[in-house]
């Protein structure tokens, strides 16, 4: 008797779990609003990186030409920032995300995680800033809920 409940708990599991895998296809997402450079707080001492479902753009404050303002970075990259020097700063915008993300510091140096930045919650967190860097020195992230990973530099 147990063996047949538990055949029948099984498929019944298999059969919610392809239902809601068929009726989520094909279902379209209005896309994020577009993002300004005015809108993720560039100033000459400040850093942005835009986070967002599946990638990450350099907006402000990195120096390298491979890092230039509008390079996307995806979850097969590493990001790379070297600061530009005055850079104090460095931002985590979220805006435009659909789904959540956390940046965690994972560098043998470390700075402060992020809370999770979650567009459905009713508290949230758009942007998540790191200040006080020290100099030459290297700071490790990746948001623990999408993989995306990278790396920002001090002069």
């Amino acid at each position: 008797m147990y063996m047949k409940f538990n055949n029948y708990l099984k498929t019944c599991t298999a059969t919610i779990i392809i239902a809601l895998l068929i009726t989520a296809c094909g279902k379209e997402l209005t896309p994020p609003a577009i993002v300004t450079l005015n809108d993720t707080r560039c100033t000459p001492n400040t850093a942005v990186i835009l986070i967002q479902d599946g990638f990450m753009k350099t907006i402000c404050g990195c120096q390298l030409p491979s890092e230039a303002p509008g390079t996307v970075f995806t979850i097969h990259d590493t990001l790379t920032c070297h600061l530009a020097p005055g850079i104090q700063i460095v931002l985590f915008n979220y805006a435009g995300a659909y789904l959540p993300h956390k940046i965690n510091s994972t560098g043998p140096v470390e700075f402060v995680s992020s809370p999770i930045s979650d567009p459905k919650s009713s508290f949230l967190y758009p942007v998540h800033s790191i200040a006080n860097l020290q100099p030459a020195t290297t700071y490790q992230f990746r948001d623990a809920l999408s993989g995306l990973h990278g790396e920002f530099t001090t002069p």
